[in-house]
């Protein structure tokens, strides 16, 4: 059970960057904390364990992408390479009318998903969010989720060249793909230009965000303006092995 401080500290947090929480918002968050520092203890979900850290380099850092997009009810977003529920979760549980699906291939943080899915709903009454299990690679290929996504996000699973071959074959033409990357994302992004335009998208933005702990991040934001080609993302461990 977590302290007044740690909640309180959370919203303080949060509204420093210019991102409102409300108690519901902040209870919701808590919950998680709980869930994700019990689980932590078991199984290696994540390598931050301090409850501190969690706030910033997880919940916060996920909220960032609420000041590069807007999450309009009825948004179809897809979270690719979620792990243990960054940044999906923390953006369904500010904008809980968006649509929103969890994409991962591990099975420990699968099971970590599930978990945190249930307690969500049922400490919380939290509506569902979708749990899709398999690789980037083969759901990109499939005609229910390929080009089905008004937004798409990752954080922290590639460069972005690879990033980009794992997320736009997803994403519907005029939705967006928001990459999050640390603070050198600008030279990535401009290094990986090309690929991005011959996967058929256009970065529109480069956005800077600073952490209250210090931590640049830059927000890769992507439109989508032509259908990927059909030959990508190529079959399972090639866009890593053989990068565009």
């Amino acid at each position: 059970m977590f302290t007044t401080h740690t909640a309180e500290a959370l919203k303080q947090e949060a509204e420093q960057m210019g991102i409102a929480l409300s108690k519901t918002h902040v209870d919701q968050l808590m919950s998680y904390l709980s869930l994700l520092v019990q689980e932590a203890q078991r199984v290696n979900i994540t390598g931050i364990r301090n409850e501190q850290e969690i706030i910033t380099k997880h919940f916060l850092d996920s909220l960032s992408c609420v000041l590069a997009v807007n999450l309009i009810p009825g948004t179809k977003v897809l979270d690719v390479g979620s792990g243990a529920g960054f940044p999906g979760v923390p953006l369904k549980i500010y904008s809980p009318e968006i649509q929103l699906t969890v994409l991962d291939a591990s099975q420990k943080h699968l099971n970590f998903l599930y978990t945190l899915r249930g307690k969500l709903r049922d400490s919380c009454e939290f509506e569902i969010f979708e749990i899709l299990e398999g690789r980037a690679e083969d759901c990109g290929q499939s005609e229910e989720h390929r080009e089905a996504y008004d937004l798409v996000t990752s954080r922290a699973v590639a460069k972005m060249n690879i990033l980009s071959e794992y997320c736009l074959p997803f994403v519907k033409i005029n939705g967006c793909f928001l990459a999050m990357k640390g603070q050198t994302g600008e030279i990535e992004a401009r290094e990986a230009e090309p690929v991005i335009q011959m996967l058929g998208g256009e970065i529109e933005a480069l956005k800077g965000v600073v952490l209250p702990d210090g931590s640049k991040r830059v927000l890769i934001k992507v439109l989508k303006v032509r259908q990927t080609p059909i030959e990508y993302p190529r079959r399972t461990g090639v866009p890593e092995k053989k990068p565009l």
